[in-house]
């Protein structure tokens, strides 16, 4: 959907006419090369943007349903449906455990990225899991517990390198990943 109503008076930011809004008090995210970071601005932030239709039921080849309601970002509903459809116990209330979503990295450096994510209701720690794109084998930082702030610093790392990033959450049956990020170090 493109729309830019900047420039124009009495007329808000963002597309109010689609199921998509731009949530009034978003500005350029923090990983853009915005000039001058405004809620006009043309790159979105898929956080700032939140579902505002009807309520969507998805439905994946074994039966297994997630359901997208009004004020869910963008982002949350592309991971979601991303780990429906990759392993759909991760996703469920019902589930022995659920994937931590909304993960994103908030800086990116030459020799470091730092990623946040959201509390997953069944994780008793997490695990921030990254590798260098061209390598299989993952690295890992130390288990953080869910009482400590859901950020986590990868460093040293390669300038100028694409790495894949995962947060496992482990639970007391099991553990569950993430969607995984493809990140580019300065």
């Amino acid at each position: 959907m493109a729309c830019n109503n900047c420039g124009k008076t009495n007329v808000p930011c963002g597309c109010k006419d689609g199921p998509f809004t731009t949530n009034p008090g978003c500005a350029c995210p923090p990983d853009a090369n915005c000039m001058v970071p405004n809620k006009c601005a043309e790159i979105t932030d898929t956080d700032c943007v939140r579902y505002t239709g009807a309520g969507i039921f998805v439905e994946n080849a074994v039966g297994n349903q997630l359901t997208i309601n009004q004020g869910t970002s963008v982002e949350q509903i592309i991971q979601q449906l991303v780990l429906l459809f990759s392993d759909p116990t991760c996703v469920y209330s019902n589930s022995s455990c659920q994937a931590t979503t909304h993960v994103y990295p908030y800086a990116v450096g030459n020799s470091s990225i730092a990623i946040a994510w959201m509390y997953s209701p069944t994780a008793v720690n997490y695990q921030v899991e990254y590798r260098p794109a061209n390598i299989s084998t993952w690295s890992t930082l130390p288990v953080q517990s869910p009482n400590s702030p859901l950020t986590a610093v990868i460093s040293p790392l390669f300038s100028n390198t694409w790495y894949l990033v995962r947060v496992n959450s482990f639970c007391t049956a099991g553990n569950c990943y993430s969607v995984i990020l493809q990140i580019k170090t300065n």
